[in-house]
């Protein structure tokens, strides 16, 4: 009786273990497994069940669960995807910023502004990406929005110098906005930034206006140079009439001297025609001396009632770029005329051309008031003006130029002494050699 009891324990607790392990300890165990699964990030993962039991509906339920998240998980990345694509979208620069400095989203336009990877912009403080700073900017020398709108939560407008990796700066103007949010239940203000390049506004405008001078400086040019062509060809119809005829050499003389003069006005009109054509999508082959001369030829009246003395330097070889001829045109128009500005009582402009190494390089270079030491790092910057001639100027030709010249792969530098003068250089690639037909 005791060995049959014994069996009959042993068989009892056999049974049991198996029952247990069977219908509670591998559905909790997969049901461990899967949970797991779900806090690793692996939303699709499932608890298989089997039966009807309580650990069976445990387990639909979690799948259920599971699946509503990954469901709701899979709509906020959509959604997130959305926004991001959104604010990608916009051509200005976007930024939205906490009150502890931390860029919560930025859009492709301002990673591209400061030169900076996508990935690495958000989560990083605000100053360390616009101003390369390792401390929130100081507020007695720059208007921070975030300490603005802290203070009072207001948009405002403010102009600022963005830095890159590299140390160059963006002239940029921001437009912030607070936006009110709730996180955690508490009611938090973040700063909402639009940031606009306007060095490409400066841009966009100036080539409007360019556009539009371009088409009268045109339609005058037309105007002036079918009439001339006309006078032209009776012209010479009756000078090669008055040769057959035999009439006195003085009349001949009269009209030669009519029509070289008429040949003259047809150049000129034809080089304002050139400099007045808008620039070609696909750059060409362009001749510095050429340009230079064209340009001069436009000027030099200008530069004789000034008391300017024109002086051109350029070698034998030619000194050829790759570029847009108009926009070679106005570069060079732009240099000129503010060495004659730099000169209101007369002196003396210098234009230099050689070839160095590979690259070509002009010089303009003028016996004017000069440009003061602390003011030179800022000729460039769009709407900077200091006219020697008293003249208030729009600040652009210079900003213009050099985005002329990098568009080339060039360089545009200043030197100046003031009280003796300025010297701008123009650096820009020389067109390769090696190119059939160059």
């Amino acid at each position: 009786l005791m060995g049959a009891g014994s069996l009959i324990v042993v068989i009892n607790l056999l049974g049991g273990w198996w029952f247990i392990r069977r219908f509670i300890l591998k559905p909790v165990a997969a049901l461990n497994a899967a949970s797991d699964e779900l806090a690793s990030g692996k939303l699709d993962s499932r608890v298989p069940t089997h039966g009807e039991d309580e650990l069976a509906s445990l387990g639909n339920s979690f799948n259920q669960m599971a699946e509503s998240l990954q469901r709701h998980t899979l709509e906020l990345e959509e959604s997130h995807a959305f926004l991001q694509a959104l604010v990608d979208a916009i051509p200005d620069g976007v930024r939205i910023i906490d009150d502890d400095y931390n860029m919560l989203l930025v859009n492709r336009t301002f990673c591209e502004q400061v030169q900076w990877p996508d990935e690495a912009c958000s989560g990083e403080k605000c100053y360390r990406v616009a101003h390369n700073l390792d401390s929130p900017c100081p507020v007695d020398l720059l208007t921070c929005p975030v300490e603005e709108i802290r203070k009072d939560p207001k948009p405002l407008k403010v102009i600022h110098h963005h830095c890159h990796e590299g140390e160059d700066t963006l002239d940029v103007e921001i437009y912030a906005a607070p936006m009110r949010i709730m996180r955690g239940g508490q009611e938090i203000t973040l700063v909402v930034e639009s940031i606009r390049d306007l060095s490409q506004q400066v841009r966009f405008t100036h080539e409007q206006r360019l556009s539009e001078l371009g088409r009268l400086a045109a339609g005058v040019a037309h105007e002036i140079y079918n009439p001339l062509s006309s006078m032209k060809l009776a012209l010479h119809s009756l000078l090669q009439s008055v040769d057959r005829e035999g009439q006195s050499e003085e009349v001949s003389d009269y009209l030669s001297v009519v029509e070289q003069e008429m040949d003259q006005c047809i150049n000129i009109t034809d080089r304002l025609l050139r400099l007045s054509a808008a620039p070609m999508e696909q750059k060409e082959l362009v001749d510095m001396e050429e340009v230079v001369d064209d340009t001069l030829t436009l000027l030099k009246w200008d530069a004789e009632q000034s008391g300017i003395e024109l002086v051109r330097d350029f070698p034998d070889q030619p000194l050829r770029v790759i570029a847009s001829g108009s926009e070679m045109r106005m570069l060079t128009l732009n240099l000129v005329q503010n060495a004659f500005h730099a000169m209101p009582d007369g002196g003396r402009l210098t234009i230099t051309g050689k070839l160095t190494g590979h690259e070509v390089v002009l010089t303009f270079t003028d016996s004017g008031v000069g440009i003061p030491e602390d003011e030179l790092p800022y000729i460039f910057m769009p709407f900077f003006s200091r006219r020697a001639d008293g003249v208030s100027g729009t600040g652009l030709g210079l900003a213009i130029s050099r985005t002329i010249v990098e568009n080339c792969g060039g360089v545009l530098s200043a030197s100046s002494t003031q009280g003796q003068g300025s010297c701008f250089t123009v650096v820009i690639p020389e067109a390769d050699p090696e190119v059939p037909g160059l």
